[in-house]
């Protein structure tokens, strides 16, 4: 594609209220060569994997030279994504306080790269308990620790919350969303999906509303967090759009797809596009 074509098609879908389009890198793959295959692709953003083995916050310092050189010439901008295996609700307090060391150092290579919104999953080993009193006591340590994160990011980076596979209750997630002032949601339609379906993914859409400052989407099959291209799978994503335009959701979602060929990616994006116009 053309300079030319590239910014047109660019001016066409920064429409008001046209969400902005990114998708994430692999963290298992060459970082630089990752940005620049979705670069190539025209999205509008990159969502950096800061984790290991290629996604690394030393890795990030390292070379944030050249990311941000990268991106500037793409007129790109960089979200962040934090490794879903991050445990900041552990009943240990030597995993959580390490964990919320490794999360700084996070925050601190994201904003090397100048990112503007950096994701954290609601995810603890100790979810998979049946116990009740064990969940409440991981949703108390999220709480305390995504407060702290809040204010380690101060007002240049918006921290958000994902939404799990294991915590799947709209009750708890809300528990954590609504004790931390500052903390915004990425909401996980795939996630989401797999927790009830239809009504799960309108549900939380209403329930987090403003919220909701980042989004993934994904398909699959209701059982399994399978990461498949848009249509393939059972989740209606002409019902998901027309529930986020009744929010006026118009900030910028991620293309969560796991394919070899990004090419599938950006089809998908496509066909989002078309619903939302």
């Amino acid at each position: 594609m053309v300079e030319t074509d590239r910014n047109a098609s660019k001016m066409r879908f920064n429409q008001p209220g046209l969400p902005k389009f990114g998708t994430t890198t692999n963290p298992s793959l060459d970082l630089m060569q990752e940005i620049r295959e979705i670069a190539a692709l025209n999205f509008d953003f990159v969502e950096i994997g800061i984790e290991e083995p290629e996604g690394s916050p030393k890795i990030i310092a390292n070379r944030a030279g050249k990311i941000n050189r990268i991106i500037k010439k793409h007129r790109m901008f960089a979200l962040g994504h934090a490794a879903w295996w991050i445990d900041l609700g552990s009943p240990h307090e030597i995993v959580r306080d390490a964990w919320l060391e490794e999360c700084k150092k996070v925050i601190d290579a994201g904003k090397r790269i100048n990112i503007e919104k950096i994701t954290f999953h609601a995810h603890s080993q100790s979810m998979m308990l049946s116990d009740r009193g064990t969940l409440k006591e991981v949703i108390s340590n999220y709480i305390e620790n995504m407060k702290k994160l809040v204010d380690y990011a101060g007002d240049s980076m918006v921290v958000m919350l994902e939404n799990t596979t294991e915590m799947s209750s709209i009750k708890d997630f809300q528990k954590i969303i609504s004790k931390v002032d500052g903390l915004a949601v990425n909401l996980d339609i795939g996630h989401a999906f797999i927790g009830g379906g239809m009504k799960s993914i309108s549900n939380h859409i209403k329930k987090f509303g403003k919220r909701i400052q980042h989004i993934h989407m994904h398909d699959n099959h209701g059982k399994m967090d399978e990461h498949l291209p848009v249509g393939i799978a059972s989740i209606d994503f002409r019902r998901t759009v027309k529930e986020l335009k009744k929010i006026k959701y118009g900030k910028t979602i991620s293309m969560e797809i796991f394919v070899p060929e990004r090419v599938i990616t950006r089809i998908s994006e496509e066909i989002i596009k078309e619903f939302w116009e």
